[in-house]
C-alpha cells in the first residue's frame, strides 16, 4: 500500500470521520459513551456535519493532518495537534483555512443540526465527565511542572489500515515542526499506541488506570502520558 500525508480541508469531513471514529469504536471503554441507538454509522454520519465547524473552530491553536492511500484515495488517517499560545504562528499549513462569512455560517448551521444546545447526540455526557476529568487532572499537573507543550491530541488510524505505518507518518511529520523550533511534546497514549511514541523518542511520566466495571466493562481504561524533549 501506499500512502501520503497531506493538509486537511473542511471538503475533508466525510473521509476524517469515518477513518477516526471507526478506530475509536475498536476501543470498548469509548463505545459505552454513546447511547444504545447510536450505531457507528449513525455517529460517523453526525460527526461528518459537525467536523467542518469543528475544523475551523479554533484555528488559531489547531493543526490537522491527514493520510491519504494514493491507490483509492480514501482517507485512512487523522490526527489533531493543539499548539501553545505563545506559538501560535507555527506550522500554518497544517492549520485550516479561514472560510468566509458564508461559508462560517454553513458550517455552524450543520453543526446545529446534528448537536443539541452544542451537545453531541447520543453521547453520554455525566460519563464523560466521570472518566474525562481525571484525566484533564493528570494532564494540568504535568503541563505545571514542565511548561508549554505542543500536544497530540488525536491520533486515529481506520482499522484495515493499521500496521503499515499511517500513524507514524503523520507523527513523523508533525515533530519535524517542534524540532525546528525547539518545543517540547505532549502525549496521552492508550497501551496499544505507547510504543508509537517511545519509537520517536517519547519517555515515559505517568499512568491513570480508572475502573469501568459499574458499567459492565471488567478491563480498565489506562492512558499513558509521555513527553518528548526537542531533538536537534
Amino acid at each position: 500500500m501506499s500512502y501520503v500525508v497531506q493538509s486537511v480541508t473542511t471538503s475533508d469531513a466525510p473521509g476524517v470521520a469515518r477513518a477516526m471514529f471507526s478506530a475509536f469504536w475498536q476501543d470498548i471503554h469509548w463505545q459505552r459513551l454513546w447511547a444504545t441507538d447510536m450505531d457507528l454509522e449513525a455517529i460517523i454520519r453526525d460527526c461528518a456535519e459537525r467536523l467542518p465547524w469543528l475544523l475551523i473552530s479554533g484555528r488559531n491553536v489547531k493543526r490537522h493532518l491527514k493520510v491519504v492511500d494514493t491507490s483509492s484515495g480514501e482517507i485512512v488517517g487523522y490526527s489533531r495537534y493543539i499548539v501553545p499560545e505563545s506559538h501560535v504562528g507555527m506550522w500554518i499549513d497544517a492549520q485550516t483555512f479561514e472560510p468566509s462569512p458564508e461559508e462560517k455560517l454553513g458550517f455552524e448551521q450543520r453543526f446545529e443540526s446534528v448537536t443539541d444546545n452544542g451537545r453531541i447526540r447520543g453521547m453520554n455526557y455525566a460519563m464523560l465527565a466521570e472518566f474525562g476529568n481525571p484525566l484533564d487532572k493528570v494532564e494540568k499537573g504535568i503541563l505545571k511542572e514542565s511548561g508549554p507543550c505542543f500536544a497530540v491530541d488525536y491520533m486515529s488510524t481506520h482499522p484495515a489500515h493499521k500496521g503499515h505505518g499511517v500513524a507514524s507518518m503523520m507523527l513523523k511529520e508533525a515533530l519535524k515542526q517542534v524540532d525546528a523550533i525547539g518545543l517540547k511534546t505532549i502525549v496521552m497514549a492508550s497501551p496499544a499506541g505507547r510504543g508509537l511514541y517511545e519509537r520517536q523518542g517519547f519517555i515515559f511520566v505517568c499512568t491513570l488506570a480508572q475502573d469501568y466495571s459499574k458499567y459492565g466493562i471488567t478491563e480498565p481504561y489506562v492512558h499513558h502520558w509521555l513527553l518528548r524533549e526537542p531533538h536537534k
